[in-house]
This record gives C-alpha cells, sequence and structure tokens, in this order.
C-alpha cells in the first residue's frame, strides 16, 4: 500500500511537473487523454482555443479545440494513437481563421499536442511564391516584346499579316494565355484571333494615333466563365504590356509611313534631277567634288557619268575662275538659294560656256554639306 501510494505521488509529481512546463511554453499545448478528452490546457491554449480563458479540462479534443474534426488533423491524431509515432500537419483553423501547424506527441496515458500558428509564415511563402510568379510573367512579358520587335523588324509583311502575327504571340505575356483573345486594329485594316467573345469575362484595350492621323487600337479579352483560380480582370502590368505593345506599333507605323514618303520624295527628286533638260549636278562643299550629275549635262558638257563623278569641279571650269570660286565658297552661308549669277564653264572639247547658276544646299549620304546646281546656258 505504500508503494502505491508512493507512486501515486510520484504520478501526481511528474504531472505537476510536465503541467508547469506545458504552461511555460507560449504556444498553445493540450494534453489528451481516454476518450480523446483533453486532461490539460496551457494558458496559451485557453486564451487561443476560447478566447476567454476558459477551462478546457474535461471536454472532447475537438470541441475543447473547436476544429470541427479537420480532416488532416483528425488523420494525423489517429496515425500517432495508431503508430504510436509523432505526427506532424498543418490545416486551417476555421473558427480563428489562422492557419495552424500541429504536432501530435503519443504519451503513456495519451496524446501531448503543440499548435504553433503559421499564418505569417504562410503569408510569407505565398508572397514569395506570388513574387516568383510575377518575375516569372514580366520576363515572359519582355520576352514577347522581343518577339514583336523582330516581327517588325521585318518590312516585308503585309499590314494585315504583321497584325495576325503579332496578335498571336499577345496571348503568351498574359496570366491566362489559354482564355485571351486578341483583336488589333490599324486605319481600315482589323484583324482578332478566332474566338474573340461578343461578351467577354473581361477586357482591357489601348488606343493610338499615328503622327498622320491613322488611328489604332488593340483590344484584350478574357472569355469564359468565372470558375474558381479564374481572374475576371487583368494586372496593372499587363495592362503596361499592352501599352507598350501599342506604342511599338505606333511607331513601326509611324516609321513606315515616314521612310514610304521618303523614299517617294526621293523616287520624285531623282525624277525631276534626271530628267530637267538643263544641266544638274550635286557637288560635296567639303572636298568639291561632283557627287551626281544628271543626262543633260552628260550631253552638255561632253563628259562620261564615271568621269564627273568623284572628280573636281574644277574640271568644268577655266583656271583664271578657280580663284574667284575657292573665294565663294570660303564666304559661302547656308542660304537656302543662291543666284551666284554669271560663270564661265568649259566643255571636254573646250568650248567656253556662259552660264546662270543657281543653287542649294542638301545634305549628302553621311551628312555632309553640299550643293545641288541648275546651269542654263547664256552662250
Amino acid at each position: 500500500l505504500a508503494r502505491q501510494l508512493m507512486n501515486l505521488l510520484e504520478l501526481r509529481l511528474e504531472r505537476r511537473r510536465l503541467g508547469d512546463t506545458l504552461e511555460s511554453i507560449g504556444d498553445p499545448m493540450v494534453v489528451v487523454g481516454e476518450g480523446l478528452r483533453v486532461t490539460f490546457g496551457n494558458s496559451a491554449a485557453r486564451k487561443f482555443f476560447t478566447h476567454g480563458g476558459e477551462e478546457m479540462a474535461g471536454l472532447e479534443l475537438w470541441d475543447a479545440c473547436r476544429v470541427s474534426r479537420d480532416r488532416r488533423f483528425a488523420a494525423a491524431v489517429g496515425q500517432a494513437m495508431r503508430k504510436g509515432e509523432r505526427q506532424q500537419t498543418e490545416f486551417f483553423h476555421s473558427y480563428t481563421r489562422k492557419w495552424l501547424s500541429a504536432t501530435v506527441h503519443p504519451s503513456p496515458d495519451g496524446l501531448v499536442i503543440h499548435f504553433h500558428d503559421a499564418t505569417e509564415r504562410r503569408a510569407g511563402e505565398r508572397a514569395v511564391r506570388a513574387l516568383a510568379k510575377e518575375s516569372q510573367e514580366r520576363v515572359q512579358r519582355l520576352e514577347t516584346l522581343r518577339q514583336v520587335a523582330l516581327l517588325l523588324r521585318r518590312d516585308d509583311d503585309e499590314v494585315e499579316d504583321l497584325l495576325a502575327k503579332v496578335a498571336d504571340v499577345v496571348p503568351e505575356a498574359m496570366r491566362q494565355p489559354d482564355d485571351v483573345e486578341v483583336r488589333i486594329r490599324l486605319g481600315t485594316v482589323v484583324y482578332e484571333t478566332e474566338a474573340f467573345p461578343e461578351n467577354p469575362m473581361g477586357s482591357m484595350g489601348v488606343e493610338f494615333r499615328t503622327d498622320d492621323g491613322v488611328a489604332g487600337g488593340i483590344e484584350v479579352a478574357l472569355y469564359g466563365d468565372e470558375e474558381e483560380g479564374r481572374v475576371a480582370g487583368f494586372s496593372q502590368d499587363e495592362q503596361m504590356f499592352v501599352e507598350s505593345l501599342a506604342d511599338m506599333l505606333r511607331i513601326h507605323f509611324e516609321r513606315s509611313h515616314a521612310r514610304d514618303t521618303l523614299a517617294r520624295s526621293e523616287r520624285h527628286y531623282r525624277l525631276l534631277f534626271e530628267v530637267n533638260p538643263k544641266p544638274m549636278w550635286t557637288y560635296d562643299l567639303e572636298t568639291l567634288c561632283f557627287v551626281e550629275v544628271n543626262a543633260a549635262m552628260i550631253e552638255g558638257y561632253g563628259y562620261s557619268r564615271e568621269e564627273l563623278v568623284g572628280t573636281s569641279v574644277g574640271l568644268i571650269r577655266p583656271e583664271e575662275e578657280m580663284e574667284t570660286f575657292v573665294n565663294w565658297i570660303a564666304n559661302y552661308t547656308d542660304d537656302e538659294v543662291d543666284h551666284a549669277g554669271l560663270w564661265t564653264h568649259r566643255t571636254k572639247d573646250g568650248r567656253m560656256l556662259r552660264v546662270d547658276i543657281t543653287s542649294h544646299p542638301i545634305e549628302l549620304a553621311g551628312g555632309r554639306r553640299g550643293r545641288m546646281v541648275l546651269a542654263v546656258d547664256m552662250t
């Protein structure tokens, strides 16, 4: 009997020491005995699970901790009881709206369960995953813009074909690429992907207008019904991507129009220069060499094109006038048009011509300064 009393006292002392130890722990701790009834809950557990610090002893584990037999938590408790091994799990505690990490320790009298608030850690992990995903999406958007830049670099596509190629790569830059349809417009030319919806779940658009007044726009739409995990709208990054794409298209078509205009101007200029019945030429103000000559000059002065281009303009001037010409060049100003008056020129066969000279400044290849000259034979 004395031995039994001593064992009982030792057991009570052991439980008291265990209670003191558990009480000193800042996380919620509960001890569960027969029938999964709580025999002890530390102050952290009473505050966390009851909000009022009510006693938990005697209540079933599920009621005391308000876990409503959460599937993952219940499985960990069952495994610890059957196998006698420590189990660990995480679950969402709907009563406190927090994520809890639970470690279930088997003991001779039942279970000791340690709870830890994992809400902040999980939020941090979610933030890291979201940041990584956002970074991947931004890299993909930059890659898509690079692809578009390569497409725009080619000038051999018709406008509709180019719009189609651009529209086909846009979904790759969206968070939900499989649910995205695209419509791109430039003037009267419109291209839209095959399943562009009449009533999209979400849409965004950017309008633009080129310098020559041609209106254009890009519209991106989400189709389908809202489901769990699907986003009905677009992010700010996606909006910025579409705005960047619109700017690229606007600049491309402005440059394309400028190139076409310049090419037409050059063709018009060359036509006027080549077919002019009066001798015309251009020369470099630094080297004083011929750059271009027209057919009338070749015929009137008797030199071939090869003999003139790259040769000094002194070739057609008598020696006695070269000093006057050089002085005129030294005092030259960038007047738009200069009527230089009568000068003496010499043809290949030695004839002297009295010509009335009019010239104006031009920009040569490489940005070099030059002049274009018109000569009227007054002999």
